[in-house]
């Protein structure tokens, strides 16, 4: 089964946000984001609804945060690359801290 480790996955979520400028290491990039454990949270609950048995890559972008009072709204597109075709996702979560999300939905999206 496919498995890509954490940190790489936060980074990746965090260029999409464009908030690590400037920073090379992944775990650098996590201290500096106030909402870096609600992405573990979000990206998590994503990763383990997807079937990943065959997949050659996966990318997580955060396309929008906000936060609320219970914690921070994310977006998070996802793209599943197999060889020679993709599938992408895209998901709502509401998350608090590293906490399994309080409210989260996904749908494949069409290609």
């Amino acid at each position: 089964m496919f498995s890509k480790p954490v940190s790489l996955t936060l980074a990746s979520a965090m260029l999409g946000l464009g908030l690590t400028t400037g920073i090379t290491a992944p775990a650098a990039a996590a201290e500096k984001l106030a909402f870096a454990a609600e992405i573990e949270s979000c990206v998590t609950a994503v990763t383990s609804r997807l079937d990943l048995e065959r997949a050659k890559r996966v990318r997580h972008l955060v396309s929008n945060a906000k936060r609320t009072g219970i914690g921070y709204v994310l977006t998070i597109e996802t793209a599943v690359f197999f060889e020679g075709s993709e599938k992408n996702y895209e998901a709502s979560c509401v998350a608090n801290g590293n906490n399994v999300p309080v409210k989260f939905q996904m749908e494949e999206l069409d290609t």
